[in-house]
């Protein structure tokens, strides 16, 4: 069973860390290189999403 503190995205998938969603819709990943930010935008989570 999950637990209560899990993000999930409009489709009831996990996402994991790093990982969110944005108010278009789109999926953003964040991740950190050399102490900056740095940001990775895709219309799907998983390789089988239309």
């Amino acid at each position: 069973m999950a637990s209560q503190g899990q993000r999930r995205d409009s489709k009831h998938r996990i996402l994991h860390t790093g990982e969110s969603i944005r108010a278009n819709g789109k999926y953003q990943y964040k991740y950190v290189v050399d102490g900056k930010p740095k940001f990775l935008y895709s219309w799907r989570l998983v390789p089988t999403d239309p």
